[in-house]
């Protein structure tokens, strides 16, 4: 009997996001609002992690959940056990109860009401529905808020514990951009062979870093 090749994942800053979602519970508070439809595998909450993840990817392609994006990343270390790259689609996530529950919020409607403005749609955004084009943008909108906050909190965090993060010209600083940190992160890959996980290709500053971010975030590169 052959044995099983090991496998190895594109991790890279997708791990930072993945930790700062569950951090602030943001998949529980879109399970309590839209509950899990019985036969989709994956819960609306984390299909919407899901689509934190694509849209901080940088990748080229436009932002929507397909499983080719999901292919090659380490699924179950990022979303949960069980998950695998197929659950991972525009169908498991509601669109229009998405949008529903965005116009019952009277606070969330205000902020949006300009990305859903006809002549905020781009002829370069392509989808099916309108309404699922709305769903999308707030999703896109969702993302940026991640993404500022995570970079709010990586240059407190620094400050904080007198600690330094090496920037494009390798000069240290403490108000590094979090684009620029997920760059740092690329090539780190999450390993799997026989059972046992790993994760290489880590350097001792990115290490500094996720100990100053907390123990949640240590775990997804553990």
């Amino acid at each position: 009997m052959s044995t099983p090749a090991p496998v190895i994942k594109r991790l890279d800053h997708l791990g930072i996001i993945a930790a700062f979602c569950h951090e602030v519970r943001l998949p529980r508070m879109i399970d309590s609002i839209i509950p899990k439809h019985s036969e989709h595998t994956v819960s609306h909450g984390d299909a919407f992690r899901a689509m934190i993840l694509n849209g901080l990817g940088f990748h080229s392609r436009t932002l929507h959940m397909f499983p080719g994006f999901f292919q090659h990343k380490p699924i179950e270390r990022l979303i949960g056990p069980g998950i695998d790259a197929e659950h991972l689609n525009d169908d498991v996530l509601d669109m229009e109860a998405l949008l529903s529950t965005d116009k019952a919020q009277q606070k969330v409607e205000r902020g949006f009401r300009f990305l859903k403005s006809p002549e905020f749609l781009t002829s370069s955004l392509y989808l099916k529905k309108p309404e699922r084009i709305e769903a999308l943008l707030m999703v896109m909108t969702c993302s940026l808020m991640v993404y500022a906050a995570l970079e709010h909190k990586i240059r407190t965090g620094l400050k904080q514990n007198a600690a330094f993060y090496p920037d494009l010209k390798n000069q240290q600083t403490q108000s590094p951009t979090a684009r620029w940190v997920f760059l740092t992160f690329e090539g780190i890959n999450a390993f799997e062979f026989q059972g046992h996980r790993m994760v290489t290709g880590m350097q001792p500053y990115q290490n500094a870093l996720l100990k100053i971010l907390g123990q949640l975030y240590e775990s997804f590169y553990s």
